[in-house]
């Protein structure tokens, strides 16, 4: 991201995106390396953006976040991380909720993407078996979405699947 975003070449963004990740041995506002929690890592990324000269002024604050999520236990090799990262199902949905909530209450970030809708070892929904099974996610996100439940970010920004 720095490279791109520091570079010399004629070019412009219209967004800073990432595949921001936290320690995934936890929840999101553990801290990684003392320091690094989803918080920090969002502040440093949008201090970044900030001095860049790919970017206008109004698009230095438009941080998107392209991937995110946790790996579920009991999944196997589907799971993209060894079994000791691996989450069950509840604590997945239970840090998908505070991954939202955290980005959102920075007021930094515009758009949160979860990886992905359909995948055995991390998605929302689960193929095995021959069905598709609504993880408790789903319907965590779905109440993110609907506005059911609270973002924590009181500003203009919506969550939507835009």
């Amino acid at each position: 991201m720095v490279r791109s975003l520091m570079t010399a070449r004629r070019f412009r963004f219209d967004a800073v995106a990432a595949a921001l990740y936290v320690d995934r041995r936890g929840a999101p506002g553990n801290k990684q390396y003392g320091i690094f929690d989803l918080s920090a890592k969002i502040r440093l990324q949008s201090a970044i953006a900030s001095l860049s000269p790919r970017l206008r002024v109004r698009d230095r604050q438009r941080l998107w976040i392209t991937e995110t999520n946790w790996p579920l236990a009991g999944t196997g090799e589907s799971a993209p991380t060894s079994p000791a990262e691996c989450v069950n199902e509840d604590e997945y949905a239970d840090y998908l909720r505070a991954y939202y909530q955290q980005a959102y209450a920075t007021g930094l970030v515009e758009r949160v993407y979860w990886w992905q809708l359909v995948a055995a070892g991390y998605g929302l929904v689960d193929p095995r078996g021959g069905t598709l099974r609504r993880r408790a996610g789903f319907h965590v996100l779905h109440k993110l979405l609907s506005g059911e439940t609270e973002l924590g970010y009181s500003g203009s920004r919506r969550l939507s699947l835009a």
